[in-house]
């Protein structure tokens, strides 16, 4: 038995590695994953010329939707939104009647029908219908965020504006972002064909308002199994940003990751604390 388990094992390891075999001198298909974020890239490369290839991407990543750090910085302008909200609270009563009729009908104090009947619901039938969907966990979850909020309503004071955010920043804790998008990138081969120092570096231009130019590259990792040898490829990902005083849409140049990130073929697993998943482009 243990004769068949070992030579089982030695048959899956030979096709793991045969499946980049000596004759994949370039990167063709692969998946690598990322060994600092929880991202991974999937990539199909094709031959332009002797020396060029252009491959298409699909990143894909997930990440936690906040952080310890957020809720410091959600709190360092709190005297400013909070009486920016107070006054739209104040000014519109429907959110606070939405929000009691919600909680009553998630601790089965009224019914659903009731509940929808609610002014600030507008849309009867998916409000009840959503309702109805929500397990028994979700449905507690719903409460513990809404009570803060209904405690604002109530008594619109600061501190009650600051257990809100609190109690909001506890559930983004325990949720993830989950995304993919796809881009493309011509690479140029830099070193001989041959050589164990080769590498395929991405053609980049600098574009945008910060002047970003992408280094990143493709390196290969020599694998020896008995008398043959095989090529991974990992990738590094990096960017060079030549107009650090320049705005971009959203944030300003100077604050963009200049950082270098591998990708690595071997297989990575990560250990993330999602209760809840939110699908999302950032």
């Amino acid at each position: 038995m243990k004769f068949l388990t070992y030579n089982l094992l030695i048959i899956i390891i030979f096709f793991s590695y045969t499946n980049i075999a000596k004759s994949n001198e370039l990167p063709t298909l692969g998946l690598v994953y990322n060994t600092q974020e929880t991202f991974s890239l999937s990539y199909n490369c094709k031959n332009l010329s002797k020396n060029s290839i252009e491959c298409d991407f699909i990143q894909t990543f997930v990440r936690q939707k906040s952080t310890a750090k957020d809720l410091i910085k959600n709190l360092q302008n709190i005297d400013i939104e909070y009486k920016n909200f107070s006054n739209d609270i104040v000014e519109s009563d429907k959110t606070c009647s939405m929000i009691k009729a919600s909680i009553n009908s998630l601790k089965g104090k009224i019914s659903l029908e009731e509940a929808s009947k609610s002014k600030g619901i507008t849309d009867k039938k998916k409000f009840i219908e959503t309702m109805k969907s929500y397990s028994e966990e979700k449905k507690k979850d719903l409460i513990n965020t809404l009570n803060p909020l209904l405690a604002f309503c109530k008594t619109p004071s600061k501190k009650n504006y600051e257990n809100m955010i609190k109690s909001s920043h506890e559930k983004d804790l325990k949720t993830c972002r989950v995304g993919s998008f796809k881009f493309t990138q011509k690479f140029t081969l830099i070193g001989e064909p041959q050589s164990k120092n080769r590498t395929w570096v991405v053609d980049s231009k600098a574009s945008g308002p910060c002047g970003v130019i992408q280094l990143s590259r493709f390196e290969p990792e020599f694998i020896k199994i008995e008398d043959s040898e095989y090529i991974h490829w990992n990738y590094i990902a990096k960017k060079a940003v030549t107009n650090p005083n320049g705005d971009a849409i959203l944030l300003e140049c100077s604050v963009l990751d200049e950082n270098e990130y591998k990708y690595s073929w071997r297989s990575e697993e990560y250990l993330k604390n999602c209760k809840y998943i939110e699908f999302s482009n950032f």
